[in-house]
């Protein structure tokens, strides 16, 4: 059953509107920032306006990265391990994987893949990854989020490979039903 390779595509359209999405809010938060401040209520908007330019250009870049240069094939799962492109350039054996489990906030769900701290140590992260694995460390330091926000397969399907493939590959391993 797991004896093949699953290759996850990119999905350019998810991109594209997700890049529209980010460059809508950088809009809305230069329009904020430069419109006349006797017109808000609170001395909040302003700050919160550049804050909001900050982040959702960041965002942007990050599309418009994944879109230019980013894999085509950001995920693939194996019988050896699995490899997320967008974080690491090198495989996640099934045996150092410690558990899977869903995160979820209101619409948003991602996998929680447990690692131990050998393999989260070795891995090849990039940048976005490094900077991110910062951010996480109070989250889970040993935690890979894998998110199919601009993946070519709904969640539910990209988890019950992890699950299949974990199940096989490392019995001893914790999965979230």
């Amino acid at each position: 059953m797991t004896s093949e390779r699953l290759l996850v595509r990119q999905c350019v359209s998810k991109l594209i509107l997700l890049a529209i999405g980010c460059g809508a809010f950088v809009g809305a938060g230069v329009w904020i920032a430069t419109s006349d401040p006797s017109s808000h209520r609170s001395g909040l908007a302003i700050p919160m306006a550049y804050l909001g330019i900050v982040f959702s250009g960041l965002c942007l870049l990050v599309c418009i990265q994944r879109l230019a240069v980013g894999p085509r094939i950001p995920v693939e799962l194996s019988p050896k391990g699995f490899v997320d492109r967008r974080l690491f350039n090198s495989e996640v054996s099934w045996t150092s994987v410690r558990g899977i489990h869903v995160w979820s906030h209101k619409r948003t769900s991602l996998i929680a893949v447990q690692l131990t701290t050998d393999a989260m140590n070795n891995l090849d992260k990039t940048l976005f990854a490094k900077v991110k694995s910062r951010l996480n460390t109070p989250f889970g330091p040993n935690i890979v989020y894998v998110s199919t926000g601009d993946l070519d397969i709904q969640f539910k399907e990209l988890l019950w490979h992890f699950q299949q493939y974990l199940k096989e590959h490392n019995p001893g391993s914790s999965i979230d039903r």
